[in-house]
């Protein structure tokens, strides 16, 4: 099943932010917290310093 982001009959609401790292316990909560405080589909984000895998989930979010 494909999940359709863009659609004409509905708005997508998208973002970006310099979040420079995600070094820091607790920033990738932040980061979630704020994308559902102001309804973000989509965040684009810049100056990232963060080791590990590339993709994963968490609390229902795709992480890229």
């Amino acid at each position: 099943m494909r999940l359709m982001i863009f659609n004409a009959k509905s708005y997508t609401r998208v973002g970006t932010w310099n979040i420079r790292t995600l070094y820091q316990s607790g920033r990738l909560e932040q980061v979630l917290r704020e994308m559902r405080t102001y309804h973000l589909d989509i965040l684009g984000v810049s100056e990232l310093r963060w080791t590990g895998q590339g993709r994963f989930d968490s609390e229902g979010t795709t992480v890229l």
